[in-house]
This record gives C-alpha cells, sequence and structure tokens, in this order.
C-alpha cells in the first residue's frame, strides 16, 4: 500500500491507536535548501519531535549548501550515489533523478542493513518498487505537484524533458520597474528589492538565469535598486522577511509554496500570483494581496506599501494569526504522526 500526501495536506482519524517508535527513513534525491527539502527536513523533525526515529537517504547532501539540522546532528543523513551524473549536456535531468533515486534505494534495502517500518519518499516515485523489496515496508509518498503539469508540453520530446524559468523572477524586476516611475521622488529612494534564494552551481539552469536576471535589471535600469543574494543563511533569510515591507512572490501556478508561510509567520505580507498555493495560503487583502502575473498589478499592490495606503501593524498581526491558526508546526506534526499511526495499524491487522 502507499500513502499519497498532496499539499493539501492528510485528514486524520479520531480512532486511531497510540503505538511505539516507528523507525522512518526518508529517501529524498538531493537535500539542498529549496522548498521541497525544508518540508522532508520539517517532516523528520516532527516524527522525531513524536518520539519515532528517522534517518535519511540522498543521492547529495553538501554541508555547505543544506538546512543546518541536517549537518549539526539532529538529522542522520546517509549519502550514496552522488557520482551519478545530474543531467546529460544540460538535459535529462529528471531521468538522472530517477536513476538516482532508484540506486539510493537499492543501496537501502539491499546493502545497509537499516532496519526500517515505514519509507517517506517524495518527489520521485520511480523508487517505491524498489523499496517493495524489503517486504512490509509501508510506503508514504509525498505529492507536492503532480509531475506532469511541472512542464509546458512543447515537445521535441517535452524540450528533452525540462528545465524552464519556472518561478518567473522576471516578473519582479518587471514590477520594481513600474514601482519607481510611478513612486514620487522623495520616496523612490526608499524603495529597494532584495532577490534572495537558493542557488547551486553545480546546475545551468541557476548559472543561465541569475545572468538572465542581471542583465534584465540593467537593461531596466534599475541595477542600483536591486541586490541578488545568493543561497542565504537561514539566519540572514529570517531577519531579511522581519526587515522587509512585504514578500513579492512571483511563481505561477506553484505548489504548496513554504515561502509565503515563512513571511507571515514573522509578519511580512505577501504580494503573489492569484494562482496555486497561495490561493490557499494567502488571503488577499488581510494577509497580502494576490495579483494577475502582470507587472501592473504586482506594481500597483507593492505601492500601497510605499504610500502608506494600508495599516501595515494590523496586515502583519492578521498574517501571523493565521499562519499559527492553519499552519503550525504543532498541527503538521499531529497530522503526520496520525498518518503514520495508521500505516503501522494497517500492517498489524495484517
Amino acid at each position: 500500500m502507499v500513502v499519497v500526501l498532496t499539499a493539501e495536506w492528510m485528514e486524520t482519524s479520531a480512532n486511531q491507536q497510540v503505538i511505539g517508535m516507528v523507525k522512518v527513513v526518508f529517501v529524498h534525491p538531493d537535500l539542498g535548501i529549496g522548498g521541497a527539502e525544508r518540508l522532508v527536513v520539517d517532516a523528520a523533525l516532527a516524527l522525531k519531535r513524536k518520539d519515532h526515529h528517522v534517518q535519511f537517504f540522498t543521492a547529495h547532501h553538501d554541508p555547505s549548501h543544506c538546512f543546518p539540522e541536517t549537518n549539526d546532528g539532529q538529522l542522520e543523513v546517509t549519502c550514496v550515489g552522488d557520482w551519478l551524473p545530474r543531467s546529460t549536456f544540460g538535459r535529462l535531468a529528471a531521468f538522472w533523478a530517477y536513476v538516482r533515486m532508484i540506486y539510493v534505494a537499492l543501496y537501502l534495502v539491499l546493502f545497509s542493513g537499516v532496519v526500517f517500518d515505514v519509507a517517506f519518499v517524495d518527489q520521485v516515485s520511480a523508487c517505491i518498487p524498489f523499496l517493495r523489496l524489503r517486504g512490509k515496508v509501508k510506503i508514504l509518498f509525498y505529492c507536492h505537484f503532480p509531475d506532469q503539469l511541472l512542464t509546458q508540453r512543447r515537445s521535441l520530446p517535452k524540450r528533452i524533458y525540462r528545465y524552464e524559468r519556472k518561478k518567473n523572477l522576471s516578473l519582479a524586476l518587471q514590477s520594481l520597474k513600474l514601482l519607481v516611475d510611478k513612486t514620487d521622488k522623495d520616496k523612490v529612494g526608499n524603495i529597494h528589492l532584495m532577490m534572495a534564494g537558493g542557488y547551486d552551481d553545480r546546475v545551468t539552469e541557476n548559472i543561465e538565469h541569475y545572468a538572465e536576471l542581471v542583465q534584465l535589471s540593467n537593461e531596466l535600469n534599475i541595477d542600483d535598486k536591486v541586490t541578488f543574494l545568493k543561497s542565504p543563511t537561514d539566519k540572514v533569510k529570517v531577519a531579511l522577511l522581519r526587515a522587509a515591507e512585504c514578500l513579492i512572490y512571483t511563481p505561477d501556478k506553484e505548489h504548496f509554496g513554504i515561502v509565503p508561510i515563512e513571511a507571515m509567520y514573522v509578519g511580512t505580507p505577501v504580494i503573489a500570483v492569484n494562482s496555486g498555493g497561495p490561493k490557499e495560503t494567502v488571503v488577499s487583502g488581510e494577509t497580502g494581496f494576490l495579483c494577475e502575473q502582470t507587472p501592473q498589478e504586482f506594481s500597483d499592490a507593492m505601492l500601497k506599501f510605499i504610500a502608506g495606503g494600508i495599516d501595515k501593524e494590523k496586515m502583519g498581526s492578521d498574517c501571523q494569526k493565521h499562519v499559527t491558526s492553519n499552519f503550525s508546526f504543532i498541527r503538521f506534526s499531529e497530522q503526520l504522526h496520525y498518518t503514520v499511526q495508521g500505516l503501522m495499524d494497517e500492517r498489524k491487522q495484517r
């Protein structure tokens, strides 16, 4: 049996019985610093908080480019198969992700000697049949987003299966240009955009897109209004979110998206595209604004913060209340714990 969890999360059963410690292994392709990695790390910490034993198996883990919990002893991480390529001449990234995950699964089942009850898998499901070689192990698969919807189907086949500028970051720069143009001169000096995010020099798209964004900021003549910050630490990221007037979140049809939650948790409103995960997480007009993905609409929303047209203190308070009521770590822990309980109850019944 495979339990599939989606970004809408999972329902719980009130009549499940309490069980003892469960041994859970997390099988993840690349334990870096992205949103998917933040989710699995939080999931592992949530289960550990409920006294379960957790351990990671991954094909890549760089101690200098990872979340601190995976490098400071809180979570045990085993990395195998990093010698396998990530792509072929910048293409076939998804194919190699499948190969690397299958290799990790085979190592875990056949050679690691690790005994486990539940395997938590996300992103790549191709490894699941190989994990089943262990016998009665239960599989919990977290579906961040249906894989077939991750790309536009404009083949040669599917542009040799991915790479696309899916975060829509140029929208933030174009919106900033309009904002500068429509803002009173005495307030323009207060405007600055910090573009901060994960950067991996092993990924060709990261290198190319960074250069494109720098070039675009120069072409728009706003290079003095933009700072590009690669792979900030957690402390720096939190400091930036706390100091910001608002978070600009530009992905279109993004799945759940953890960044808006992080921003609202520290009281920073979010301006996001009116599609995908933000429609579930951002309450437009209360915790930020949902906009069509045009520079005009985004710049109009940004201007409200610059011109003082909103009560930032009240909106920040509403942000924090919204997150703690609906997306708290404690609630997340309880729900995941009950899901694992359900898997073990079913195994006992068989």
